[in-house]
């Protein structure tokens, strides 16, 4: 993965990754616990204290293996949380919960479900929002009608298909923008078309899950 990669999935700056890879300050508690999930590895592992245990890599190889060994000898994960749809596909003119989008579930944390939202899944088609979102992602999705500026949003766009974009928001109207300017560049819309309806935000973007298998 590239610094920008390692930045939009830890929610820091790419300045900041180099930083750490350059020695020249570190990663805070909650970005060290984030990448050690990114990686399987444990925080000690990260800063250097792991290895220091053992006298040489031969004993620490084995102790690693003696982990693995043991984390698949232990019982399944049992989801807690709180069970949303997973949509195929968001059109205008449908309920936005309609059977035939449903093409899977997910769960998220259950302090969502008392907030007052809706929520739901959706998965991504397309390779307009790389490398913060890639295609065949699942994004966790806040049913709303309003985003801030900056934000990413679902947006329906000429009645079409809901589609995943940066929302930039001005005095004259809003610019829909895709992080891939290869395949999908800024798209403005005047305040006259959002108005009439041309272009709509139904949900904002809080979680992507990533599945490689």
């Amino acid at each position: 993965m590239t610094q920008l990669d390692i930045a939009n999935l830890l929610g820091v700056t790419q300045q900041a990754v180099g930083k750490w890879e350059r020695g020249l300050s570190a990663p805070d508690y909650d970005a060290l616990v984030k990448l050690s999930n990114l990686y399987h590895v444990s925080t000690d592992y990260l800063l250097g204290q792991k290895s220091k245990e053992f006298s040489n890599k031969l004993e620490y190889a084995r102790a690693l293996l003696a982990e693995l060994e043991k984390e698949e000898q232990q019982e399944p994960v049992i989801h807690a949380g709180y069970k949303i749809p997973v949509l195929g596909c968001v059109a205008a003119g449908q309920p936005i919960f309609a059977d035939d989008n449903v093409v899977g579930y997910e769960y998220i944390e259950s302090k969502y479900q008392n907030d007052g939202y809706k929520y739901y899944a959706l998965r991504i088609k397309g390779e307009s929002m790389t490398p913060t979102i890639m295609d065949g992602d699942t994004v966790i999705v806040r049913q709303q009608y309003t985003c801030d500026s900056g934000q990413i949003a679902i947006v329906l766009v000429d009645c079409e298909d809901a589609t995943a974009k940066e929302v930039r928001i001005q005095d004259d109207g809003i610019t829909l923008i895709g992080h891939n300017v290869l395949v999908y560049s800024p798209h403005f819309y005047s305040r006259q078309e959002v108005d009439d309806g041309k272009i709509k935000v139904i949900g904002l973007v809080v979680e992507t899950r990533r599945k490689f298998i």
